[in-house]
């Protein structure tokens, strides 16, 4: 087993980040429980990173791992996938959110510069934004800011936590898969059951801040929209349950749908059938659902 096949049957995803933008809002509902926000603060502490990049590090969050709302263009990571000869699965800006609103636009566009001179790589954006992320690439593609071409190894994601989420962000997934990106979604945390299988918001105009519309209908999701679900619970000790039905329905809808589904990891419960009746049962942070992982990977053309 090579070092990628080992990340994969971790329930890593991805071979490599580039953390070139760093920043996120405080005020989003998840910045408590935020990962990156605790990532970042440790890094912004670590002795081995040079001191410059530290001090940036420093304005994007406060001394007790919050997000300070201010965004961070670090150069000096900014062009590392240049020097990555052999292909990866580059995990781009997920040390914040490359897209949450403050972030400069211009630095949005030297990221997606460096990435548009790697075809070799597959680059993952990922953001809680996608009305941000659909707003930039539909600019690009009328020209309001430098143009971009839609690129197969460019993959634009959105994270969904609950079917409001869903209802909130798949339609502008739905704007992007329509002008022909790669579109995916990670569901973790999972804190409720989702349906992918249709659009949930009703049938009209998405209007974007630089006066262009687009209509999206109501209509199927998996496969004619996301190409790709990865879907994961809560890491942390005080992680909110994880029932595995929903885990299962999502399962279920991806094989049905053709779409390849990738199980992170589990962090839940579920009830089991022995001598005593029914009983609570603590799966852990376990990858196995129903005695088999599932690693499959649209950018790796792994069924």
């Amino acid at each position: 087993m090579n070092w990628i096949e080992k990340r994969r049957a971790k329930g890593l995803f991805w071979d490599k980040d580039l953390s070139a933008v760093v920043g996120c809002s405080p005020d989003m509902p998840c910045a408590p429980r935020c990962w990156a926000s605790k990532l970042a603060w440790r890094m912004s502490r670590n002795s081995s990173i040079p001191m410059a990049i530290r001090e940036k590090l420093s304005r994007a969050v406060d001394s007790k791992g919050n997000w300070t709302g201010k965004s961070v263009l670090i150069l000096e990571w900014l062009h590392k996938p240049l020097h990555w000869r052999k292909p990866r699965v580059i995990a781009t800006c997920w040390v914040g959110d490359l897209f949450y609103g403050k972030v400069i636009p211009a630095h949005i566009e030297r990221v997606v510069e460096v990435v548009d001179k790697c075809p070799q790589h597959a680059f993952l954006f990922l953001t809680k934004q996608a009305h941000h992320l659909s707003l930039f690439f539909e600019d690009s593609l009328n020209k309001v800011r430098k143009p971009f071409k839609v690129r197969p190894n460019w993959w634009l994601g959105t994270t969904i936590t609950c079917q409001a989420d869903a209802d909130e962000r798949l339609p502008y997934m739905a704007t992007l898969a329509d002008a022909g990106w790669n579109t995916w979604v990670i569901l973790e945390p999972m804190l409720g059951p989702v349906d992918l299988m249709h659009i949930k918001a009703k049938s009209g105009w998405i209007s974007f801040r630089n006066g262009t519309s687009q209509y999206v209908s109501s209509g199927p999701i998996l496969n004619q929209v996301i190409k790709q679900v990865i879907l994961g619970g809560e890491n942390s000790p005080n992680a909110r349950p994880l029932e595995l039905d929903w885990v299962r329905k999502v399962r279920d809808d991806c094989k049905a749908a053709g779409v390849p589904f990738f199980l992170k990891m589990l962090n839940g419960v579920d009830y089991g059938m022995d001598s005593n009746g029914w009983q609570r049962v603590d799966y852990g942070w376990g990858r196995l659902l129903d005695g088999r992982t599932h690693d499959a990977l649209a950018w790796e053309n792994k069924p």
